[in-house]
Parts: C-alpha cells; sequence; structure tokens
C-alpha cells in the first residue's frame, strides 16, 4: 500500500472489520473505512459491499488463499 497507512492504522480496521448475521445466509459487514478501501484494491476484493451471503463470503476467503 506504499505506506500510506502505519502499522497501527491497519490493526485497528482489521479488527474494526467485523460482521453481524442478520439472516440464515446474510451477513451486514459494519466497518468500511479508507484502509481497509486500500486493503481491498491490493487483494481485488469489494469491501465496500454492506453485505454478502456465506457463499459470497467463503468465495472470497477462497480467492485470497490463491
Amino acid at each position: 500500500m506504499g505506506w500510506k497507512h502505519s502499522a497501527t492504522e491497519i490493526q485497528h480496521t482489521l479488527r474494526a472489520a467485523s460482521k453481524t448475521k442478520v439472516g440464515d445466509n446474510l451477513y451486514i459487514f459494519d466497518h468500511y473505512d479508507e484502509v481497509l478501501q486500500d486493503i481491498g484494491k491490493n487483494l481485488g476484493i469489494d469491501f465496500s459491499r454492506e453485505s454478502l451471503t456465506i457463499g459470497e463470503i467463503r468465495s472470497l476467503m477462497a480467492a485470497t488463499k490463491k
């Protein structure tokens, strides 16, 4: 990320990034900021989406492991 964000900022954002289950197959992500946006750009993940199904979450996790 070109040293744009400090390690402390990155740690804070990753700790704050969480989900809340709102249905049998739906999760709402309740934290998004510039640091998470930049992390997403580097990983090719759109963290700005507010809700995801469990299948979409699994697909994103699998893509990051490749």
